[in-house]
């Protein structure tokens, strides 16, 4: 039997700038902890950058919502679900409207769950020119790497985590 197909055979850090950690709380929130300090929050999209006076990136950013699942901007008083609002408003509002702004975290649990944006070493898929079952060989991509306790990659995903 082989190396399964889903388990990492290395890892490698990405620089600094690129290093961009997943999280996830005791209620199932998920945000990125970007490495500017800023998070990117459940209803921003990818290249959101919010920041909150006092807040730890490490812990949930999600606010209050209402029945419908919106947040509420603290600025113009507008209702927001996942940067799409009423007024048609397709990115982060705050970008674009006058006076809007990120609603504040409520939730602040700590993450229970942890993972970093990583280059990998996995078995990839190959293109064959019959149609005999799939192959597979070693190759480099990117992929989220859940990390233990000490914020390294947790063992029961990393062959040879010597890379790290």
């Amino acid at each position: 039997m082989g190396v399964p197909h889903n388990e990492y055979l290395a890892v490698e850090a990405l620089p600094a700038e690129e290093s961009i950690l997943l999280h996830t709380c005791a209620a199932g929130h998920s945000w990125k902890e970007q490495p500017d300090s800023t998070v990117s929050p459940s209803w921003g999209y990818a290249g959101t950058h919010a920041s909150f006076p006092g807040h730890d990136p490490a812990t949930c950013p999600e606010p209050e919502r209402d029945e419908q699942g919106r947040y509420g901007c603290p600025g113009c008083g507008g209702r927001f679900f996942s940067g799409h609002g009423e007024r048609g408003v397709m990115c982060d509002p705050w970008n674009y409207e006058e006076g809007c702004a990120p609603p504040p975290p409520v939730c602040r649990k700590p993450a229970v769950s942890t993972a970093r944006w990583m280059r990998v070493k996995k078995l990839l898929p190959v293109q064959r020119d019959d149609a005999g079952p799939c192959a597979y060989q070693p190759g480099w991509t990117r992929s989220w790497v859940p990390l233990d306790e000490s914020g390294a990659p947790a063992p029961e995903h990393v062959r040879e985590p010597t890379l790290f």
